[in-house]
């Protein structure tokens, strides 16, 4: 992706990975508040709510910052796709029965609900093979 000017759904449907993608400067986004409250997606919902004051982020494609995945997190347990799909249907749904909650604009609240809908059904095809993996026919 080249550098630039980028709007949510050119983030959230590009191959820049949540966990690497936000410096911020808080005097800008003052109402903007992280979700600690939600254990997974918690980035796209910062992202969001970001996008939603500034209506757009700077993307830079170098790599800045180096992810490690840390024992205990969620990532690394045995149920992470659960998970994943759990939270991402809980906060599809969430979009849609109580829009204020997260105070988005209507046109950032459709582009996330869209994006939780799509990693439903990635979250759900990876569950099934890798149960087919543990227990093969």
């Amino acid at each position: 992706m080249p550098q630039g000017l980028l709007n949510l759904e050119a983030i959230l449907t590009s191959n820049i990975h949540g966990y690497a993608w936000l410096m911020t400067n808080r005097e800008r986004l003052p109402n903007v508040r992280y979700f600690e409250e939600i254990p997974v997606w918690e980035d796209a919902l910062f992202l969001s709510a970001c996008c939603n004051q500034l209506g757009h982020i700077y993307h830079h494609p170098d790599h800045l910052y180096i992810y490690r995945r840390r024992d205990g997190s969620l990532c690394n347990q045995p149920d992470a796709g659960h998970q994943f799909n759990y939270w991402a249907k809980y906060l599809a749904g969430t979009l849609l029965t109580d829009p204020s909650r997260f105070a988005l604009t209507p046109y950032h609240q459709d582009v996330l609900h869209r994006y939780f809908q799509s990693r439903i059904n990635i979250e759900e095809k990876f569950i099934q093979d890798t149960s087919s993996e543990i227990n093969p026919d």
